[in-house]
């Protein structure tokens, strides 16, 4: 049994290695190490290595979040637990994570109540919808030459039924898309940010703790941005003190 679990092991270490380039691999092992060894800041930089090569992946998001909010750093966290759903909706540890930072005692964001999560949706990728979507036609395009040909009983009942489950996982491709896009959520990653009521700066609406999550509204002003809270309020805050998701 230990000498068949090795070979397991090892075989699926070598398939890793022809998935994964060879300098990716060594700053994901490094990073976890750093990880293990409580070496935050070592962790991060490793993680952040790895994205900037261009191998953006759901768990290396996932795990950055992680040394992040180690590192003590809630604000950067988010971001990185956000942008792991984003690449996997599937991924409940994430979806965890932000509930859990949203839901401490200390936390004195703004929670968003976007993260609740659809069961449905997130059995899959916005991606892995859309395939699925289109694997689905092939029976349809079939069935249609095969009642064009007479060669199948019932052609019209089976056409019907391939036919609405294809727009159906269509649908959902498209609802996926929409609810996981991100595409204007930021992150205060400061440790006190300021909402004022408008361009100006002469008045500040409110204090914004680092970690609240807020929605992009417009960037037509040079340095401020125009912001949404989860709770409705609108108002401006420095550009400088948002990650865009």
């Amino acid at each position: 049994m230990r000498k068949a679990l090795i070979l397991c092991l090892l075989l699926c270490s070598r398939l890793l290695a022809f998935a994964v380039p060879a300098d990716i691999l060594n700053l994901w092992t490094e990073a976890n190490r750093a990880y293990q060894d409580k070496q935050y800041e070592h962790a991060i930089d490793n993680y952040k290595s790895i994205l900037q090569a261009k191998f953006s992946d759901a768990q290396v998001y996932y795990n950055l979040g992680n040394a992040y909010y180690k590192n003590g750093q809630k604000g950067p966290a988010l971001v990185n637990y956000i942008r792991a759903l984003k690449a996997n909706p599937a991924l409940k540890e994430a979806r965890q994570n932000i509930n859990f930072i949203q839901a401490q005692p200390g936390f004195a964001g703004i929670p968003s109540p976007s993260f609740s999560g659809n069961a449905l949706l997130n059995m899959f990728s916005p991606n892995t919808w859309a395939w699925l979507a289109v694997l689905l036609l092939l029976p349809v395009c079939i069935l249609i030459l095969l009642k064009l040909r007479g060669r199948l009983r019932y052609a019209n009942r089976w056409l019907a039924l391939s036919t609405i489950l294809a727009v159906l996982v269509f649908a959902l491709s498209i609802f996926a898309h929409q609810k996981n896009s991100f595409k204007d959520t930021a992150v205060v990653t400061v440790e006190n940010g300021f909402l004022y009521d408008n361009q100006k700066k002469t008045n500040v609406k409110l204090n914004l703790a680092e970690g609240t999550i807020v929605t992009i509204i417009s960037t037509a002003h040079s340095s401020l941005v125009e912001v949404t809270l989860g709770n409705g309020i609108k108002g401006w805050i420095d550009g400088a003190e948002l990650e865009k998701i």
